[in-house]
């Protein structure tokens, strides 16, 4: 998951398990659930309005676009542009949170892995991602299962109570980044690279 706004949500895949930064993005329209654009070449950076702004690349060099998704207009823009109407992208969506992502080498992460192995007699490896927002506390964790990866969504508030505990994929060579992301008061996430879900916080 990349963005969101009223009108869709803006999803990723990986292209190449070697570079995270190849990537192909398609937009699910919010109420019907379809796939209302995709642009394997397009490189999203933001939507506001059901407008994505983003850039192609092409024999080397980035053009700037915006695209309404409504009529699939594109327009060209400049830099400098761009990066005005970015500024004010992140104002208008702040209200999306994305979770702080932490490696087994980072103090944080044995912080979290602590927690999760006296709330739930589990050992998290390699990656955790953290997150709070309002009453809640949001961690995504992976754990050796049948000699693979699985990854767990654990979810408590601020008296310790377990709201949510949720297996969100398995069988994974390694772990993922930006597992899950709260908008508004939503939580949003992908189980099984098959079902998106939300539920209300």
């Amino acid at each position: 998951m990349s963005a969101a706004d009223a009108g869709g949500l803006v999803m990723h895949t990986y292209d190449s398990s070697e570079n995270p930064e190849e990537k192909s993005f398609f937009v699910l329209d919010s109420h019907s659930q379809q796939v209302v654009w995709q642009a394997p070449a397009f490189q999203v950076l933001g939507i506001h309005g059901s407008i994505l702004f983003g850039f192609s690349k092409k024999e080397g060099s980035a053009h700037y676009q915006r695209i309404a998704l409504g009529t699939q207009q594109q327009q060209s823009l400049s830099p400098q542009e761009l990066e005005e109407l970015l500024a004010i992208v992140s104002a208008e969506n702040k209200y999306i949170r994305r979770p702080f992502h932490y490696t087994e080498d980072d103090t944080y992460f044995s912080t979290v892995s602590r927690f999760v192995q006296n709330y739930l007699n589990l050992k998290p490896r390699l990656v955790c991602e953290y997150l709070e927002y309002g009453p809640h506390m949001f961690i995504s964790y992976y754990v050796d299962e049948d000699q693979a990866l699985a990854n767990y969504l654990l979810v408590i508030n601020q008296e310790g109570d377990l709201r949510l505990h949720e297996k969100l994929d398995d069988h994974l060579p390694n772990p993922g980044l930006g597992t899950f992301m709260c908008v508004h008061d939503q939580l949003i996430f992908i189980k099984q690279k098959r079902a998106l879900l939300s539920y209300a916080i």
